[in-house]
Order: C-alpha cells, then structure tokens, then sequence
C-alpha cells in the first residue's frame, strides 16, 4: 500500500508540474501483458520482479490525473530507447543510462533525430563500469522510431 501511495504523490507532482508549466506531459507506452502471460516460463527471480510491477496501476493513475488536470499525455513509442541513450548520449555526454533514455524520449516528442548509426555497426557502451562492444539490431517494421500516440488521456 506504501509503494502505491507514493506512486500517486509522485505522480501528481509531475502533473502539476505539468499544469503550471502549460506543458503536455510525456511517457513511454510500455505493454507487459505478454510477459506477463508468460510469467510460468520465466524465471522465478524475473516473476516476482515482473509481478511486482505496478505499470498498470501507474498508467491508470497517470491518465486520470491528467485527465482531472486537463494536462495532455502523450505516449511515445519505447523501442530502442535505451539503445539509442547507450550509442549516443550517455558516454558522450557524461549522463547516466535513465537520463540519456530521458533525453530520447524529450527529442523524440520534439520531433528530433533520434535515429541509430546503421545496422551492423559495433558501438561501444558503458555497463556496468567497463566498456563493450554493442551488435546493433536490425529494424525488423522498417518503420519510424518517431510514432506518437497523442490524446487529452489514454
């Protein structure tokens, strides 16, 4: 019951953030419910985290507090967003893996280019302290990184 709580008060800070500054708020559209179908086949380390979470509770949440605000949602499309903060922010800039993703998620609402080198092309990235060598992936939809979903609330 703590962890909800908190979740709410947190929320409506940034809500009304949101609201004083005049600005739409922005949040990644994130689907669990096909691992969570498959939470028999997962680990049970991964089961209990992945159980635990509450993105549902807090995209409710969310959508009806800005809702009740009249704050904008936009939800952005998530994939490779944590590739492209680790390729081309975080070590660049001196930023940690959540602030460079936070930074993709600011241009990609912006419209900016947030578009990987070419496939096939080995990156080096930061984890965990060290450096390696990351293969990255190849875009299976040949689609556009930059879909918005856009509405008053979702």
């Amino acid at each position: 019951m703590a962890a909800r709580r908190r979740l709410s008060d947190v929320l409506s800070k940034a809500v009304s953030l949101a609201k004083a500054s005049s600005k739409p708020l922005v949040a990644e559209d994130l689907d669990f419910s096909a691992k969570r179908n498959a939470l028999g086949q997962l680990s049970p380390r991964s089961a209990r985290i992945l159980s635990g979470l509450l993105y549902a509770k807090y995209r409710q949440q969310l959508a009806a507090k800005c809702h009740r605000a009249d704050v904008e949602l936009i939800l952005i499309n998530p994939a490779y967003t944590s590739t492209i903060a680790a390729v081309k922010y975080a070590l660049r800039r001196g930023w940690s893996m959540h602030a460079a993703a936070a930074g993709v998620i600011a241009r990609r609402v912006q419209k900016l280019s947030v578009r990987l080198p070419r496939a096939g092309t080995d990156v080096r990235v930061p984890v965990r302290g060290r450096h390696e060598a990351l293969q990255l992936p190849v875009r299976k939809d040949g689609g556009s990184l930059l879909q918005r979903t856009r509405g008053a609330c979702i």
